[in-house]
């Protein structure tokens, strides 16, 4: 252990946990280094040690060093180190302190949240809306946009896969004769990736908002929230929280190579579950985000090839396209402040049809080839988490794959770390 402080100025583990109800112990697991999630909430803990070099330079620039916090000293040893915290899985930190379980605060869907958002870019967003005979469900999707968006660069652009509904086809006729809609016409058999890209020739907008026709706005941030993570340097896609219409979660980021080729997080959860280390009420990176409402700055979309329409016409095309920018060099974002409703899948309907499911099968196949999904799990899943359910369930078998975990006490570890500084 002391060997490996050497090499990095912050090490963390993660940590087990007295709960007061002896012998049980609670795990608390951190995993991958995610500075997006920590600059909302400091998962990490007291669980990490400082190497003495970088100790002596907070000590000599930090005079009341003595009286920090534990997450205040890691906090501004995070901004002052010249290298990211490194993970050191396999290892497990003891405290026989009870673990703290905070419960669950209750947040109402559409709450609005305390981030200063008058520093965004105004960038004028396109928002891509593909539709077939969508008729109510597409009234609720575009009137909810019009009535409760607070941000207003953006115009929508309603695309129509040969609809022949009188419902629909009125819609688009009222909607065409409004300043910020256009309605383009997609007179070919559907094809999502297809229809979206050919959508973005039109778009003027810088940032392109792709948008399901069954999604619902709830929170008038929600386009606010989502630009603002857009902004900041290496961001790629950026996607929202969403809610089945009875509060339980739809979206929460997508995970790859788990319980098939890929996933939501915490799937059917309540909207105001806090998920472990509060996942699902902190922004955070993740490797994919849905779809159904995922912002894009127009220029990467493009040099990334947009969707793809030879291989994933109707599913995982969002996943490629992440997968993809994430290849680039850039990191996905999941914006747990970003809320809307999502009808799932209302408009296209499941995979029934004998072609329908060859269609499915080809699609798998496609990511299992060009990503490896069935073989590498996602790397923002905690590599003790069971890879057959999206829910965070430790796998023992997994736990012991690499060896038996190492307990560590960092007190005394500390005592001989720090013995010659303080």
């Amino acid at each position: 252990m002391l060997e490996l402080i050497k090499n990095h100025s912050i090490v963390y583990f993660d940590g087990v946990k007295a709960t007061g109800n002896f012998p049980y112990c609670k795990i608390e697991l951190t995993g991958k280094w995610d500075p997006v999630r920590f600059s909302q909430y400091d998962y990490i803990g007291a669980d990490y040690l400082i190497s003495p070099a970088l100790l002596r330079r907070l000590k000599d620039t930090v005079p009341e060093l003595y009286s920090l916090s534990s997450d205040a000293l890691l906090k501004l040893a995070v901004e002052v180190s010249d290298s990211d915290p490194f993970y050191c899985s396999g290892v497990l930190v003891y405290s026989n302190q009870p673990a703290e379980l905070p419960s669950p605060q209750a947040v109402e869907p559409g709450a609005q949240s305390a981030l200063n958002l008058s520093h965004i870019n105004h960038s004028m967003v396109s928002i891509v809306i593909p539709t077939r005979n969508g008729g109510g469900i597409l009234k609720k999707c575009v009137d909810s946009i019009l009535n409760k968006t607070s941000y207003k660069n953006y115009e929508i652009i309603l695309i129509d896969n040969q609809s022949d509904d009188a419902l629909t086809l009125s819609l688009l006729k009222q909607y065409s004769k409004l300043d910020k809609i256009r309605v383009l016409e997609y007179d070919r058999p559907f094809n999502y990736s297809a229809i979206n890209n050919f959508a973005v020739e039109y778009a003027n907008g810088s940032v392109l908002g792709l948008l399901n026709d069954d999604v619902e706005v709830i929170s008038d941030d929600w386009l606010s929230h989502m630009l603002h993570w857009l902004s900041q340097p290496g961001s790629g896609c950026v996607g929202a929280k969403l809610l089945y219409p009875d509060g339980r979660i739809q979206h929460a980021g997508v995970i790859t190579g788990v319980a098939g080729t890929a996933n939501h997080e915490y799937k059917f959860y309540s909207h105001d579950y806090t998920g472990d280390g509060r996942r699902l009420q902190t922004t955070r990176r993740a490797s994919a985000v849905t779809a159904a409402c995922l912002l894009i700055k127009k220029s990467l979309y493009q040099q990334v090839g947009g969707l793809n329409e030879q291989h994933l016409p109707v599913a995982f095309n969002d996943v490629d396209l992440c997968l993809k920018v994430k290849l680039a060099g850039y990191h996905n974002i999941w914006v747990a402040e970003a809320v809307l409703y999502h009808h799932e899948s209302v408009s296209r309907g499941k995979d029934v049809t004998p072609q329908q499911k060859a269609r499915a099968r080809g699609e798998v196949a496609y990511m299992r080839q060009q990503w490896q999904t069935h073989k590498q799990v996602d790397a923002y899943w905690h590599p003790w988490l069971s890879g057959k359910s999206t829910s965070p369930k430790i796998s023992w078998v997994n736990v012991f794959k690499a060896g038996v975990p190492k307990l560590i006490n960092l007190p005394s570890i500390r005592k001989k770390l720090y013995a010659e500084i303080f």
